[in-house]
């Protein structure tokens, strides 16, 4: 006895294609990305694995990275078992640009009032600049010049990733200026012909130059001079190292005026006066005043300003300022008459 039966068996063999698409580089500007599985959808009998470093991150088409690596791509056919994969790595530039800075002035002082600052070389690419300077005053270009000492900050783009990277550039500054100091107590009379102007006591941080002055003509480079003229003299001290300056003015006064002095015209000397009255009208007070009548013998008192003529002719007399040392002189004829009948 037999018997027999048939079955059809059905090839399936269908293995299914494992492709990535992405949608651009890792950059600064563009920190996420996406990896693609294309051309398969998600159903109940295919898989989808996302494998990194062996592990699974993730069953869905689409896939969110932030960091390049070696991702793999592994589809799975679940009615026959058949799989494909595919690798890729993302590329990434996330590699920030670097700051060497510049400088065409290290320092700032009163010589050197400015400085432009720049960066080396960054290489090939377009890359922003923004620079801030400590008084705000901003500027966008590869150079930037400046006047303040202090901290100067700068923000660097490569606009070709989008990644920016910050510094920050110390420009020392020196404007402190010296002080000019004038010493003189003198004032130029009759007596004090030449005074001497002191600028020795000026101070500075470093070396001083000096210049002297007078009615804004220079008349000299000494830390002192002598002077017979009276008037402005001005001062200018220069510190030798940072160039800053510091001016003052000293006024040297004069005082050469002699006393106004007159003599009252006397008497005539006769037989019966034989001294008639001297008078002197001076502006000086009489007990600071130097009075000399000369010559002395024709006098009853050659230094008091009221005296008595005892003889005829002419009679000289000075009064001398002692403060100042200035002689003012005035002179009167004494006459007599003695003839008998």
């Amino acid at each position: 006895c037999t018997d027999s039966a048939q079955i059809t068996v059905i090839e399936n063999r269908h293995i299914p294609m494992a492709e990535i698409s992405l949608s651009g580089p890792i950059t600064c500007e563009n920190p996420i990305i996406t990896l693609q599985a294309t051309g398969i959808q998600a159903s109940s009998d295919t898989a989808i694995f996302w494998i990194l470093n062996d592990d699974t991150v993730s069953t869905l088409p689409t896939l969110f990275i932030d960091q390049s690596g070696l991702y793999t791509l592994l589809i799975e056919n679940l009615m026959n078992g058949c799989k494909d994969t595919a690798v890729i790595i993302p590329p990434a530039d996330t590699i920030t640009p670097s700051i060497q800075f510049k400088t065409s002035q290290d320092n700032l002082s009163c010589f050197v009032t400015s400085t432009t600052l720049s960066i080396q070389d960054t290489g090939q690419g377009q890359y922003g600049f923004h620079w801030v300077s400590p008084d705000g005053k901003t500027g966008e270009n590869p150079s930037f010049e400046t006047s303040q000492g202090g901290t100067h900050t700068l923000m660097l783009t490569n606009f070709g990733n989008g990644c920016t990277t910050f510094d920050s550039l110390i420009i020392p500054i020196d404007t402190t200026s010296p002080t000019a100091i004038v010493l003189n107590t003198d004032i130029l009379t009759c007596a004090v012909t030449e005074v001497t102007i002191d600028g020795s006591s000026s101070s500075g941080q470093h070396g001083l130059d000096f210049q002297w002055l007078y009615s804004q003509i220079p008349i000299s480079a000494q830390q002192t001079i002598t002077s017979t003229e009276s008037g402005i003299y001005t001062l200018i001290v220069t510190d030798t190292l940072n160039g800053c300056k510091d001016t003052t003015e000293v006024v040297l006064a004069q005082d050469t005026i002699a006393p106004d002095l007159t003599i009252v015209p006397p008497d005539t000397l006769t037989c019966v006066l034989n001294s008639v009255p001297l008078v002197a009208s001076i502006s000086l007070p009489l007990d600071s005043a130097e009075i000399v009548w000369m010559p002395a013998i024709s006098v009853s008192n050659s230094e008091a300003a009221f005296t008595e003529a005892l003889t005829s002719g002419w009679i000289f007399l000075t009064v001398s300022n002692p403060i100042n040392g200035c002689i003012a002189l005035d002179s009167v004829f004494v006459s007599a008459d003695t003839i008998p009948p």
